[in-house]
């Protein structure tokens, strides 16, 4: 990296927002910790990869329309012909780079629909929640799904070639899950995944700019795979943090938190933890 490279901000991507969703403080230790604090990917992750990997090779292979191939590049190139595709109205881009501000996305696919193009991402998981166990299931987007897809949208639409808020998923049952992000929950939630987004992203930016601060918190399903699984499990032990509790979680240790520090600042009393 030379020191161009180095000056330029954090970018805000994909990867990222999905780390977020899954547990904030892993942007944190991701751009802050020593990185030699990291454990080994663990094998169970790796194969994950691996499926993924051949899962996108066996979708690739099987698209019929003409398609600009773009996978072979890397950074700054990638970008740019990805910009000189969508110059030229390729109909379908596969493996293509956009940015925009702090923006950065690396779509699987770039798909033209009317005067713009649309973003997809190839996943080896069900496109909805519970689509996992009963693909038949009408299931809800996945947030972690629909923030990278969302940021995507972002950039397209700040770059004036989108074609809307809206994206796709192809899922491992063979499924285009459409992604919207202008319609509401429903009645009873009038929030959108739009607006899921703009608040993880706000919340990215504020850990990026070290505006804010995360703790970690034990979640059994999340954790043990994790690369900083013994960092965090260690710091949690020395505090008695509370989401070491079965079943208690960040949420709710959070929440937690919260009370206790209202009822300590009643007190006049200082907190012992931060939130």
């Amino acid at each position: 990296m030379n020191g161009t490279e180095s000056a330029r901000p954090v970018p805000i991507t994909a990867s990222m927002l999905y780390d977020f969703v899954k547990c904030p403080h892993r942007v944190t230790m991701d751009l802050f910790e020593d990185a030699t604090k990291r454990d080994k990917v663990s094998p169970f992750v790796q194969l994950l990869w691996e499926r993924g990997a051949a899962y996108e090779r066996e979708v690739v292979a099987g698209i019929t329309t003409t398609y600009v191939d773009l996978s072979k590049y890397a950074t700054e190139e990638k970008e740019r012909h990805t910009i000189e595709a969508m110059d030229q109205g390729a109909t379908l881009i596969y493996g293509g780079r956009i940015s925009v501000g702090d923006l950065l996305g690396d779509p699987d696919l770039l798909r033209k629909e009317g005067g713009g193009y649309v973003a997809g991402d190839i996943k080896s998981g069900a496109g909805e929640e519970g689509g996992d166990e009963d693909e038949d299931e009408e299931g809800k987007p996945k947030k972690h799904y629909a923030v990278q897809l969302a940021l995507y949208t972002d950039i397209l639409e700040r770059l004036g070639r989108s074609a809307g808020r809206r994206a796709f998923v192809w899922d491992i049952h063979g499924k285009e899950v459409p992604y919207d992000f202008a319609i509401t929950y429903g009645v009873r939630n009038p929030k959108r995944l739009w607006d899921d987004y703009q608040e993880c992203l706000a919340k990215a930016r504020a850990i990026v700019a070290r505006t804010t601060n995360t703790l970690p918190a034990y979640a059994s399903g999340t954790c043990k795979n994790c690369v900083w699984y013994t960092t965090c499990l260690g710091n949690l032990k020395a505090t008695d943090d509370l989401s070491l509790i079965p079943f208690l979680g960040r949420s709710k240790r959070d929440v937690l938190f919260d009370r206790i520090n209202r009822l300590l600042k009643n007190s006049d009393a200082k907190p012992d933890h931060a939130t």
